[in-house]
């Protein structure tokens, strides 16, 4: 019972420790994935 235990903690940590994005190929790969902000519109934005 306590190495299920342990088995689950670890499979946990090892998913928490998993980076979240890819790894890019080209500086283009990383500007194309950053988000480009949109223009504000009006004079009271």
């Amino acid at each position: 019972m306590k190495l299920l235990i342990a088995v689950g903690a670890a499979e946990a940590t090892l998913k928490a420790s998993a980076p979240e994005a890819t790894a890019f190929a080209s500086i283009n790969e990383v500007l194309d994935a950053t988000p480009k902000p949109s223009r504000k519109r009006g004079w009271r934005t």
